[in-house]
């Protein structure tokens, strides 16, 4: 059996949600369905609201898309906002996860394949794994905890609480059988504290079969009923994704303003929720821009890439942080397959790269005066940089779902040929099935 551990699953929708999805996916054809179970919470992401049918539930069973068992665990619905009521949502969990597998007999075959952030249940994992018999794992990192909460400023670095999740985290990475990390930066970082343990590099997917550009008579449908937004003529910018401190919002509002001291030919949509969301609402109608600058809800999939591909310009950004260096941003990465021109508030490899293949405009982070300039440069020459680049090329050639199935693939062949006796290729019968 092939553990897939996650807090997030479908019907979540971010991109660790839709990383393992592709991955169970994956797996289930290589292997077979019925050797390929996910271990994930109660979907209430990112509002904090449970679907009736997940209330009053410690547990729940049910099939996913790809024929894979599902099994939702007991976890304290929260929104996404607020560092006491998420992190207790992110705990329970990782008790959930705990007593899941604590009165489980594991088998030498089995593998739990456990994707972090959060880090929680990792530690759950990582315990467990002290006391029980065929207990291994590999661990996926996403993001490097504590490093990356102290990077939002949530946590001191030093601090007694820092240190100990610290040294709890570096030893779940030591006692991973193999670790799987999203970027080079992480994959340096484990080979440094676990120098004999096995790191693939396997970058975060983009469906480029659902992210790609809208066929021009769609679009235009889509642009006439909106007639408020794509009616004016004005240069039109979009962020779409989490409101968190991480994406530096409140540096964007900023540079709005400073912008629009010089011109006010342009709408800026922002789309998704967050605990950032509110203060920047305030300060964009604090600041006399609320003509200039669209709030929308979440939404799903297919009406947000309308969006995306209806705008000129496409928007990404983090905070001024160390630990944001060595991110792939994961918006971009889908803004790049809908072969859109990005304007890029990172201090990363990946953003200099794009900037240098002419698929986006790099900004400092931190700087508004500097990000208003950009805006500005974007609107005096709109119709230079929406046609410059080969934004889509690119990520099919280096992120596309194949790419990811190839590389996670030769993972896993690696992985369960450590096991005893592996587990068996799905036959034909069950792949038709």
């Amino acid at each position: 059996m092939i553990y897939l551990v996650s807090l997030y699953y479908p019907p979540v929708s971010n991109p660790s949600s839709n990383r393992i999805s592709h991955l169970a996916r994956i797996l289930s054809g290589k292997y077979g369905r019925e050797n390929v179970r996910v271990i994930t919470g109660r979907p209430n992401y990112p509002d904090g609201k449970l679907a009736p049918e997940y209330r009053w539930r410690l547990f729940q069973r049910r099939t996913g898309e790809w024929g894979e068992n599902v099994h939702h665990l007991y976890e304290i619905p929260a929104p996404f906002k607020g560092l006491f009521r998420k992190t207790l949502g992110l705990m329970s969990f990782a008790v959930s996860v705990f007593f899941y597998f604590a009165f489980r007999r594991m088998k030498a075959e089995d593998l739990l394949y456990v994707t972090s952030g959060p880090i929680f249940h990792v530690y759950s994992i990582s315990f467990l794994s002290r006391f029980k018999k065929n207990f291994r794992f590999v661990l996926e990192i996403r993001d490097l905890w504590p490093q990356t909460v102290a990077g939002l400023g949530w946590m001191k670095e030093g601090s007694r609480a820092y240190s100990l999740m610290k040294s709890m985290s570096d030893e779940a990475h030591r006692r991973a059988m193999s670790s799987v990390a999203l970027v080079e930066g992480i994959r340096d970082y484990i080979k440094n504290i676990a120098p004999d343990k096995d790191v693939d590099l396997v970058y975060n997917p983009v469906d480029t079969e659902r992210f790609k550009p809208v066929d021009d008579e769609e679009l235009a449908d889509f642009r006439e009923k909106h007639p408020d937004l794509f009616g004016s003529g004005k240069t039109l910018f979009l962020y779409a994704g989490v409101h968190s401190h991480a994406m530096d919002l409140m540096n964007l509002g900023a540079a709005l303003k400073i912008l629009a001291e010089t011109t006010r030919d342009f709408t800026f949509v922002l789309i998704g929720y967050g605990e950032d969301k509110q203060p920047l609402q305030d300060y964009v109608a604090a600041n006399g821009l609320s003509d200039e600058v669209v709030f929308l809800d979440y939404m799903d999939r297919e009406e947000l890439i309308r969006y995306i591909c209806a705008v000129d310009f496409c928007f990404s950004s983090t905070q001024p942080k160390k630990i944001y260096e060595m991110v792939i941003p994961t918006k971009m990465g889908e803004y790049l397959a809908c072969d859109k021109f990005v304007l890029a508030v990172h201090n990363c490899p990946f953003g200099d790269h794009q900037a240098e293949l002419g698929n986006a405009m790099v900004c400092e982070p931190g700087k508004p005066d500097k990000l208003g300039e950009c805006m500005l440069e974007l609107i005096r020459n709109r119709d230079k940089y929406r046609c410059a680049g080969n934004a889509r090329q690119y990520i099919i050639e280096n992120h596309s779902l194949q790419r990811f199935e190839e590389r996670m693939l030769a993972a896993f062949g690696k992985y369960l040929k450590e096991s005893t006796s592996g587990i068996p290729a799905c036959p034909e019968r069950s792949r038709r099935a």
